[in-house]
């Protein structure tokens, strides 16, 4: 009696299926898979599964054939990728023995862009620096960003002057009669679509505007008396008049 000994492990692993991938963020991708199995051929020995290797191009209509690794695991996260960026994957199985499956299906993933951390420019451009100004003005600034401008808002001694602006050429009006007289501090607040925010230099300016005329008369005067009446004088008295700057004198009439 005698007992032969099985041939060498000649059959590749079944091929990986359901290969997944999934973006992390802007430089990783992971990828999972279904584990492949070593078949029992009737007189071979079975190895069993030893790794998986993985396979990887740039696009999305590439072949994967530059191996990128190999694992014994079922997944995988590939990172220090470049963001914005397709990467297709495919995945084969070798057992023991070195044998290897054919590639699996192709499964493709595009990394998210990166987040923008550029924050805009913004400049004030009317009115100038150290210039004097009265009445209604017209506050200007233009503003830039890498990606997209949100918004422009105008401030007068750090308080905002008028609504913000989303739309360019930013500008506002801002009435100088609110403010006293004197030098004044006018800044802009620019801010991205991702909330990136610039303040532009400070310009300042002096406000220079005329008290308003006074077109009202002051009250007439009351309760005129006369007292203390010789031949020739006479002591005159009333109540006092008011007025909203203020009266400078009286007129007596005879």
């Amino acid at each position: 009696t005698f007992t032969t000994q099985a041939s060498p492990d000649t059959t590749a692993p079944t091929v990986p299926t359901g290969v997944t991938t999934s973006v992390v963020g802007a430089s990783q991708i992971n990828l999972s898979w279904t584990a492949s199995t070593d078949p029992t051929v009737a007189g071979q020995t079975t190895s069993g599964v030893s790794t998986y290797n993985i396979y990887r191009c740039s696009g999305v209509s590439c072949t994967p054939t530059t191996l990128l690794t190999t694992t014994s695991q079922v997944s995988y996260a590939n990172t220090g990728l470049t963001s914005s960026t397709s990467y297709t994957y495919a995945v084969s199985a070798s057992d023991v023995a070195g044998n290897t499956s054919s590639k699996s299906s192709n499964s493709t993933a595009v990394t998210s862009a990166a987040p923008d951390t550029t924050p805009p420019t913004v400049s004030i451009t009317a009115p100038t620096n150290s210039s004097t100004v009265s009445g209604t003005v017209n506050l200007t600034a233009t503003a830039s960003d890498n990606v997209l401008m949100s918004s422009v808002q105008f401030k007068v001694d750090n308080v905002n002057v008028g609504s913000l602006d989303t739309v360019s050429p930013y500008t506002t009006s801002w009435n100088t009669s609110t403010v006293s007289n004197g030098t004044h501090t006018i800044t802009a607040v620019a801010k991205d679509s991702s909330n990136n925010q610039t303040t532009s230099g400070t310009i300042t300016v002096t406000v220079n505007n005329a008290p308003p005329a006074d077109t009202t008369a002051p009250s007439t005067p009351t309760s005129l008396t006369a007292s203390n009446i010789t031949s020739g004088a006479a002591s005159i008295s009333w109540t006092a008049s008011t007025d909203a700057v203020g009266v400078s004198g009286y007129k007596v009439y005879r």
